[in-house]
């Protein structure tokens, strides 16, 4: 019991730390996939729909043809000409940007800053 007490209380503690550091550290690694997280679930939520994003990669503005797909060779076909990226990679970023929104806390801080608690 008391080995359990121990681990949970590290384990706070390093949440702790992790959410203080959040707002000391003024720089961070930003491996392109990072971004290329935010980007998406950015003008998912806050861009006009019809509007392109600027700042997509050609991994998400592929578009799917509209065919029936009848064979394989169909099948291959359509699926390299479809969106690369899964939207479930992005799921967390994009329900905190709406919920940011929905409550009318996207400042520019929070929206910059808001992912990296995730």
């Amino acid at each position: 019991m008391i080995t359990m007490m121990k681990g949970v209380s590290i384990f706070f503690l390093f949440c702790a730390f992790r959410i203080i550091n959040v707002f000391f550290i003024q720089s961070q690694f930003d491996p392109d996939e990072y971004w290329q997280q935010l980007e998406p679930a950015y003008c998912q939520v806050f861009m006009e729909t019809g509007k392109p994003c600027p700042g997509l990669t050609w991994e998400w503005k592929r578009e799917p043809p509209s065919t029936v797909i009848n064979s394989i060779s169909d099948f291959v076909d359509v699926g390299m000409k479809g969106p690369l990226r899964s939207y479930a990679s992005i799921l967390p970023t994009l329900l905190f940007y709406h919920a940011i929104k929905f409550f009318g806390l996207d400042s520019p801080w929070a929206v910059a800053r808001g992912p990296v608690f995730l």
